[in-house]
């Protein structure tokens, strides 16, 4: 994936590395890559759903002829114009469609049937390499409170996608379905690129060097035991926390920091980093479905039950993680997005996904799902909440705005009647809109 790209400086997080499928993608990755060098017009382009309208030198040309979202389903076309406005196609698909039917796909015992073939073939087409993007665009000039925060912030953004890197490859490990293992590698891939990415826009937009930047050590104190945890625990519960980590990065933190620096180099990294993010969410959404499929909780329930000492260690990995995870939302995701986006709408957005998912019907019996609800519904409770909210917030490793309930009566009847495929493609309208 990196062929042809320069070498780039950037150091791990402490405890942490790249994995080896972050640097050796599956063999069919190689014959699949597109000629980067292949001569096309910017102009008069599909752009991809949300996409910002960026000037014909920011990214290369074969990535303009590339690339659609790739996601689940349908795709919002949309043409950048020679002089650099947007015009929509009238055959636009709505923004947030309305289902009404009850589709097979949502109904409990409904086995999941993504094509993971052609899922597969997206992932290695839409592969690129951050010297696609012009890094030789001038940084704009901050003001001093605002270059330090934009700084910061992309250097723990490549502390962030070091640690989705190593999730997705925990979740390459423990699958046992060859497409979904290669998927998962070039997973890995992206995300050790992301990590690149941010470090490099971290680096380009410290232009006054008002001080020396390190990962937020709250990160830095949580990665391990979540680490820990996630190699410990079943697969359902690894990709929970993955599709809840990729929600809150994508609906809220990445495109609100993007809005935040408002300059062009921003916009053309993360428009790229969303077109592989969708594809992740999509698999993410795919998974949970797999998860909490009827055959997968009958596997469940025939696994044997863990050994005393086991079970101890899982629950003092439990308890670690959820200590450490409060400050490290505050510090890492909420504090920043009360900066870059005040009005915290996206960031509520992001936790009425997570809160709706979780309350979907075959997600909701499954017994980390009911643990997740049960504390979320004592911390809303009158008398309960008054008397260990604090306690309560630590067991859900979340704050005040997260632990409430976000969503509306009829919003969850919706969410329910939808299906998992739809539940993603409106994470996604949500993320670009």
């Amino acid at each position: 994936m990196m062929t042809g790209s320069a070498p780039v400086t950037y150091s791990a997080a402490p405890g942490s590395h790249a994995p080896e499928s972050a640097s050796k993608l599956p063999p069919i990755m190689a014959p699949s890559m597109p000629n980067r060098h292949t001569p096309t017009m910017r102009e008069n382009r599909p752009r991809p759903i949300g996409a910002p309208c960026l000037s014909r030198n920011t990214i290369s040309p074969r990535l303009m002829s590339s690339g659609d979202f790739a996601t689940t389903s349908e795709y919002r076309r949309t043409i950048a114009s020679p002089d650099g406005t947007c015009a929509t196609s009238s055959s636009d698909f709505p923004t947030r469609p309305s289902y009404r039917a009850l589709p097979r796909r949502a109904q409990p015992g409904y086995s999941p049937d993504m094509d993971l073939a052609r899922m597969l073939e997206k992932c290695v087409r839409d592969q690129w390499s951050i010297d696609d993007l012009d890094w030789s665009l001038p940084p704009p000039q901050l003001p001093r409170d605002k270059e330090e925060a934009v700084v910061q912030y992309f250097k723990d953004m490549a502390g962030i996608e070091l640690l989705a890197m190593s999730l997705f490859d925990v979740q390459r490990k423990k699958t046992e379905d060859p497409t979904l293992n290669k998927i998962f590698s070039t997973f890995v891939a992206d995300e050790k690129r992301h990590s690149e990415v941010a470090q490099r826009l971290s680096d380009h937009y410290n232009v006054n060097h008002y001080r020396t930047y390190s990962e937020s050590a709250s990160l830095t104190a949580f990665r391990p035991h979540f680490l820990a945890l996630v190699e410990k625990a079943s697969p359902e519960i690894a990709n929970a926390y993955i599709t809840a980590g990729e929600l809150i990065l994508d609906v809220a933190l990445l495109r609100s920091l993007d809005d935040y620096v408002a300059d062009e180099m921003s916009h053309a990294a993360m428009h790229l980093i969303n077109r592989d993010e969708s594809r992740h969410i999509a698999i993410d959404f795919h998974m949970t479905e797999v998860y909490t499929s009827d055959e997968h909780l009958a596997s469940m329930r025939a696994r044997p039950w863990p050994a005393p000492r086991d079970l101890l260690e899982g629950v003092r990995a439990l308890v670690t993680m959820m200590w450490h995870a409060k400050p490290f939302l505050q510090q890492v995701f909420i504090a920043p997005m009360d900066r870059t986006d005040p009005s915290g709408k996206r960031l509520q957005e992001a936790f009425k996904r997570i809160q709706l998912v979780l309350r979907k019907q075959n997600v909701a019996r499954t017994p980390w799902s009911q643990f997740m609800i049960g504390v979320q519904n004592a911390y809303n409770h009158p008398v309960l909440g008054k008397v260990f909210g604090p306690v309560l917030l630590r067991a859900l490793g979340a704050e005040d705005r997260a632990a409430r309930i976000l969503f509306t009566q009829d919003e969850l009847v919706r969410a329910q009647r939808m299906s998992f495929e739809q539940l993603a493609d409106e994470a996604l309208a949500a993320k670009l809109s």
